[in-house]
């Protein structure tokens, strides 16, 4: 059992907190029985595993999470696929079997010293970044987001655009790391179902539209006279969502087709960007299975 903060094992996953780090070894950490399951279930296979047995042994789930990572079938089946959008930056597919990881016994105190939750559930990973390859969607949704800085709202946007159907999302340069351990575990697996595209410019984020077909490129704005409720989002389209404090930046205005704003009945002036992303993912979603239960 390792018990010293020394180890090199350690240090190496106390360094990935930092962006740089985890870009230069294109790895994150991902805490907790459900995440790793998520990601084991999504073909994303961990390249070093710390954990505690007696934290785990808590729940029988814990344990048969353990005996998983541990058997060299799971790795044999090959590296995750997914989607790539073109005219972006993401990055290339790696379809050869992974390597099994390191397993490594920790003790409880480490554990909740190189992890980020209040109650540490006995196993934390090393997974390498997530890359998509192309994809078929004859009427895609994407959200693009402009320079969000909050790794809370971050991943609530990646949970509701996953739960609403979304079929990608794309974030600007500006934005807050999609990897950050705070957006992985807000997000809450999201990660491992909804292709995503980090580190974008607006070129490259307006030709990853123009590849999907989407003509419809909606910016929420308050400043807008058209309703979310008056748009039509059955036909392809993208949702545009801002900075939470300045807004949608000029060059994102500047791809808007149009612009709509959320009815607010109450004396608030606007929504939490988290909470607009969400509100209008769920309308396109209504308006979609509408459509589809009226064929």
């Amino acid at each position: 059992m390792i018990t010293s903060s020394s180890n090199e094992n350690i240090k190496y996953v106390k360094g990935l907190v930092r962006r740089h780090i985890r870009q230069q070894e294109r790895a994150f950490i991902a805490e907790g029985v459900r995440l790793v399951e998520d990601a084991l279930n999504a073909g994303s296979y961990p390249t070093l595993v710390l954990y505690n047995e007696p934290l785990l042994a808590r729940t029988e789930r814990g344990l048969t999470l353990l005996e998983r990572i541990g058997n060299p079938e799971v790795y044999r089946r090959g590296g995750k696929s997914g989607l790539h959008l073109s005219g972006t930056e993401a990055g290339t597919v790696d379809k050869a079997a992974p390597s099994p990881a390191r397993i490594l016994e920790v003790s409880d105190k480490l554990l909740a010293e190189v992890g980020e939750t209040i109650t540490p559930q006995g196993i934390l990973v090393v997974l390498p970044f997530l890359t998509w390859e192309d994809y078929e969607d004859d009427n895609p949704l994407f959200l693009v987001l402009d320079g969000l800085q909050d790794p809370g709202n971050l991943g609530t946007v990646m949970r509701s655009a996953e739960a609403a159907g979304a079929t990608a999302l794309l974030l600007s340069r500006t934005c807050v790391d999609a990897y950050n351990p705070k957006v992985v575990r807000a997000a809450m697996g999201a990660h491992f179902r909804l292709p995503f595209f980090t580190d974008l410019d607006w070129n490259a984020i307006e030709a990853g539209l123009v590849a999907a077909n989407i003509g419809q490129i909606v910016a929420a704005t308050m400043q807008a006279e058209a309703s979310i409720y008056a748009v039509d989002w059955r036909r392809p389209s993208a949702i545009l969502i801002g900075n939470e404090g300045r807004g949608l930046s000029d060059e994102a205005l500047a791809l808007a087709t149009t612009r709509a704003n959320i009815p607010i009945v109450g004396s608030s002036e606007s929504l939490n960007a988290a909470v607009a992303a969400s509100v209008i993912a769920f309308e396109a979603a209504r308006q979609r299975r509408t459509a589809s239960a009226e064929c």
